[in-house]
């Protein structure tokens, strides 16, 4: 907040400050603004806003989180402790009937950039790499995003490139999901370039995966463990705060209704109405509080699981076949050591990791004939029931790639 003297500092409202720093820490857990706006809405938190228009306009409110204030929390610079000017561009020309649209511009576009000018709740190493992720985890395959890990049975979506025309491959569901590119076909009317079947390539890339994570013997349960239990003394000094404020609203609301004069009946009977509603506030504040701490404090892990994560590294395997793992987190761990996998026929297939060096994968799988051609073949085994001539026509007929 900004004082009377133009001097900026953190709002001392410690439930402020707190929520604001959960925020973060909740992203850099999870990842992800969609995953930190339904983990608030599921832990039934609230967001401070201060009401910029509206007969409370300058009132601190407290709101439900929506998708718009978390990533305005998200991208701001501020939080970095840094001014920036000229973060939007020119504006885009709007539809019929809408509002033009000002674009987002980079941080090297920016006009001017001060950092360190206000009191931080990140650094600004933080807040660069925040923003490398939140641009990554949008799904536009002309930005070459790769989205955020979801679960979808595809474990490559959004890493697979098409080694002949460079466009980001798309995935189809069907019986079996498949990886495709028909980025030339749909600007320029020429031939599919690829169309390979998910499941081989997922277990090639996995198998590559576990040959380079052996070697690192990765210990990460206490890291887990530790990271589960610092979320939850978060989450519980939220539920705390909440009381602590409804309290002293409750209070707040009695002293007024007090001091009021009892003739005056219709501002009495306002400040009576406000008053039942702090104190309606501060029992769903305090049983909110309640239903948190019935909760388990941690998960429990069985000795099996346990003794698999004590060395993940070698272990992962195991737990990757045994079902423990959603497809969300098994695209996370792929993420954490491959940028991209480039897929291309009949040259060797290479995947590309996250850093400089890429190492080339030489897999070859049987060619599937179309299912009309399938059908056809068929019938001319069969004798084709009149249709022989016309299933030879087909049989004769190459196969498409």
């Amino acid at each position: 907040m900004r004082r009377d003297d133009g001097r900026v500092v953190k709002d001392p409202n410690e439930r402020i400050q707190r929520s604001i720093a959960l925020v973060f820490a909740r992203f850099a857990e999870l990842g992800s603004g969609q995953k930190v706006l339904r983990r608030f809405r599921d832990d039934g938190l609230l967001l401070p806003r201060y009401q910029t228009a509206g007969p409370l306009a300058g009132q601190l409110l407290w709101k439900q989180p929506t998708a718009a204030a978390l990533y305005a929390i998200l991208r701001n610079p501020a939080y970095a402790g840094a001014f920036a000017y000229g973060r939007r561009g020119p504006s885009r020309p709007g539809q019929a009937g809408r509002a033009p649209r000002r674009l987002r511009c980079s941080p090297a576009e920016w006009t001017a950039l001060h950092r360190d000018v206000y009191p931080a709740y990140i650094t600004w190493e933080q807040f660069m790499a925040n923003q490398e992720r939140l641009t990554d985890n949008a799904s536009r395959h002309a930005w070459r995003s790769r989205g955020s890990p979801r679960d979808g049975a595809a474990l490559l979506a959004g890493l697979v490139v098409c080694g002949r025309c460079g466009h980001q491959m798309r995935v189809g569901y069907k019986a079996r999901h498949r990886y495709l590119c028909s980025a030339l076909s749909d600007s320029h009317g020429a031939p599919m370039c690829l169309s390979l079947d998910g499941p081989s390539v997922d277990a090639v890339v996995v198998e590559a995966f576990f040959g380079a994570l052996a070697p690192a013997e990765l210990n990460l349960l206490e890291e887990v463990l530790a990271a589960e239990q610092a979320d939850r003394r978060r989450l519980a000094q939220q539920y705390v705060d909440g009381i602590a404020q409804a309290e002293y609203e409750a209070r707040l609301a009695q002293r007024q209704y007090l001091a009021a004069d009892p003739d005056n009946r219709l501002v009495a009977a306002e400040l009576e109405r406000r008053w039942e509603l702090a104190l309606r506030a501060r029992a769903e504040a305090r049983e909110a509080a309640e239903r948190f701490a019935a909760t388990p404090a941690a998960p429990t892990l069985d000795p099996a699981l346990r003794a698999q994560l004590r060395d993940v590294g070698t272990q992962l395997p195991a737990l990757w076949g045994g079902g423990r793992l959603t497809p969300a987190h098994r695209k996370a761990l792929l993420r954490s050591l491959i940028r991209r996998v480039v897929l291309s026929r009949p040259a060797p297939d290479t995947i590309e990791p996250g850093g400089q060096n890429r190492r080339p994968l030489d897999r070859r799988w049987p060619r599937t004939r179309p299912r009309r051609q399938r059908r056809l073949a068929a019938q001319a085994d069969r004798g084709g029931d009149g249709a022989g001539g016309a299933a030879s026509r087909h049989r004769a007929l190459p196969y498409r790639r």
